[in-house]
């Protein structure tokens, strides 16, 4: 795959001219950036990052687009590794001392330009992802811990429960008198994000759960005070 670059735009820069061939190594990840941008002309690429010492292809660049350009304009080592995809790669590797005065033809440095508002954009979208994705589990934890609040809490209405009967001796009623205390005792000290969510729990969740035929009959009364 050739570039729609025209020649006219890469008169001047031979020089610059590079050719790899399949699974040669054109950018290293980790070593030092040497401030050259690579102008891919003809062929594809692979970007590749490490991820626990395993090599992960990211993203793959057709004919047509820079790249290396991230690290020119942000500072740092490479951040990934880029290797020739094809038989035929050609690129034009570009020295940029200052990137706030690039000199290449018009027609490159448009070029570069949009190729910087993807990265931009990519990058937009990756945050906006990540935070909604951050956002999702919070909910579903929090959730989660709703959950078991009113979990505790409906075990905690049935011990009072058996604690208030007269169907129990004295040591069984003591027993779950125990058991309760030490319930309170270990969430209070150890659960300290369901202890909070215990206190502001209130009877009005049983109901919608009961409405949701989430409780059994058999607790109905004890946990909506019927």
């Amino acid at each position: 795959m050739d570039s729609d670059i025209s020649n006219h735009a890469l008169q001047g820069f031979s020089e610059s001219l590079q050719q790899f061939r399949r699974d040669e190594v054109i950018i290293k990840e980790g070593e030092k950036t040497d401030n050259h941008i690579y102008l891919l002309h003809k062929g594809s690429v692979g970007i590749y990052r490490l991820v626990e010492n395993n090599e992960i292809l990211i993203d793959k660049i057709d004919a047509g687009n820079f790249f290396g350009e991230i690290e020119i304009f942000s500072g740092g080592a490479r951040l990934g590794t880029v290797r020739a995809l094809t038989d035929d790669v050609v690129t034009y590797r570009f020295l940029i001392t200052d990137p706030s005065n690039v000199s290449m033809p018009d027609e490159l440095d448009q070029l570069l330009f949009r190729r910087l508002s993807r990265d931009l954009r990519d990058y937009s979208n990756r945050y906006i992802k990540s935070e909604a994705c951050i956002n999702r589990l919070l909910d579903e934890k929090d959730g989660s811990l709703e959950n078991a609040a009113l979990l505790i809490r409906a075990i905690e209405k049935v011990l009072d429960s058996i604690s208030r009967s007269s169907s129990f001796s004295k040591s069984e009623i003591q027993i779950v008198s125990s058991l309760r205390k030490m319930m309170d005792k270990y969430i209070s000290r150890k659960m300290p994000q369901i202890n909070y969510r215990l206190e502001a729990c209130e009877s009005g969740n049983f109901r919608s759960m009961y409405e949701e035929n989430l409780i059994p009959e058999d607790l109905v009364k004890i946990l909506l005070g019927n």
